[in-house]
């Protein structure tokens, strides 16, 4: 009947919607995603791309500047200590409204990142860096990327945090924010609550840049 057949075709469960699924890019990738959502990419290739093999031609385009930091425990060729956690930040301004911005992160072992204090990504499998979306966190004004970076192992060990990201502002413009020394890090790390990180307390220090291990170079 009719009234059967009603009844068959309704759901055996109620959907449940869990947000979005965070995917894991390579450099590549993020660079194709960076092209779509800022529509910077190249018209015309100096040679023909042949992706599964040769994607130099997009890097050559647009390399990433990013460099691996670390605090002062890096310094001098030092190996961070097992199980050090530090905060790592950025602050920067924007003069007017953003039209798009990804960022691609990854950290030897591991990270959360923050943007304007609310958490957007974080990951421990330093090999496959990340990328996500940030334009709806961004302002016009002052604005600021925070990293909780965390290093592994039961032995002091190399750790680092590399960090990018391309924002296009609503005139065109593309600005490019990397891990550089211009971050500066701190000993203390701050209570997230409800996916938001607190004040922090103690002094900001310059970064330490450590010299990229191959297979960190090979990640990115």
């Amino acid at each position: 009947t009719h009234s059967r057949a009603s009844d068959e075709a309704k759901p055996s469960a109620v959907f449940q919607w869990n947000g979005p699924v965070a995917r894991r890019m390579t450099a590549e990738q993020f660079i194709d995603a960076v092209w779509q959502l800022t529509s910077s990419a190249p018209t015309v290739f100096d040679a023909p791309v042949v992706r599964a093999k040769q994607p130099a031609q997009e890097t050559s385009r647009t390399p990433l500047t990013g460099q691996w930091i670390w605090g002062d425990s890096a310094a001098n060729g030092m190996a961070p200590p097992a199980n050090e956690s530090i905060s790592l930040r950025k602050t920067f301004t924007l003069e007017s409204t953003t039209a798009n911005a990804a960022i691609l992160v990854t950290c030897d072992n591991g990270f959360t990142l923050f943007v304007n204090g609310q958490r957007v990504e974080q990951g421990s499998e330093w090999h496959q860096p990340q990328a996500v979306g940030i334009q709806q966190l961004l302002k016009q004004g002052e604005n600021s990327l925070l990293v909780i970076a965390t290093n592994g192992g039961s032995a002091p060990n190399a750790a680092g945090l590399f960090l990018e990201a391309r924002i296009r502002m609503e005139d065109g413009t593309i600005r490019i924010l990397a891990s550089d020394p211009s971050w500066q890090w701190n000993r203390q790390v701050p209570a997230v609550r409800e996916g938001r990180a607190e004040a922090i307390s103690g002094d900001w220090m310059p970064v330490t840049v450590v010299p990229a291990l191959s297979v960190w170079t090979e990640a990115v």
